[in-house]
């Protein structure tokens, strides 16, 4: 995710994985046509193979490629989580004054790559409800990253000074 949008009034984060639907639909139509191809030349078994990898492709990137967004707007007092996959569209809202902070949550599997473990984005509330994921997954930190702040706790940091700053 990353800042796209920063106001006064209103703060907005995004997450679109064009590359990575672009790749996912790429492979699905090449695998789609090479089956019809086998199937006009009679190698039906083939076809068969392929038309269940494409299958299998599409459903991975039915649950990998999501695109988000999140929007924090002081002049409405809102929290704003959308999230579109082609399993459809989700929008969840909440009150701003609910929201404690945002943080960069440790995998509690103690997934560890490097010595730095994986993470993801979390809302907490205020009113003790569990934290609200972000992402799906957490996410594997990036390799040459010894010593340095990692980007979702660089995120998270700027997220929280303009959370906490007064209007």
């Amino acid at each position: 995710m990353k800042i796209v949008e920063k106001t006064a009034d209103r703060l907005r984060l995004s997450a679109s994985p064009w590359l990575m639907t672009v790749l996912f639909a790429a492979i699905v139509v090449t695998m789609l046509a090479a089956a019809v191809g086998k199937q006009r030349d009679g190698a039906s078994n083939e076809a068969g193979v392929l038309f269940l990898f494409a299958f299998a492709v599409l459903i991975g990137g039915v649950f990998i490629c999501a695109f988000v967004r999140l929007t924090l707007d002081r002049s409405s007092g809102r929290v704003t989580y959308s999230r579109f996959t082609l399993r459809g569209w989700q929008e969840r809202d909440w009150a701003l004054a609910d929201l404690a902070s945002i943080r960069a949550a440790t995998d509690p599997k103690e997934k560890i790559r490097e010595g730095q473990p994986y993470r993801r984005l979390e809302l907490v509330w205020k009113t003790g409800a569990p934290p609200f994921p972000l992402q799906g997954a957490y996410q594997r930190p990036q390799r040459g990253q010894s010593g340095a702040r990692a980007p979702l706790e660089t995120l998270a940091s700027a997220v929280n000074s303009w959370l906490n700053r007064k209007r």
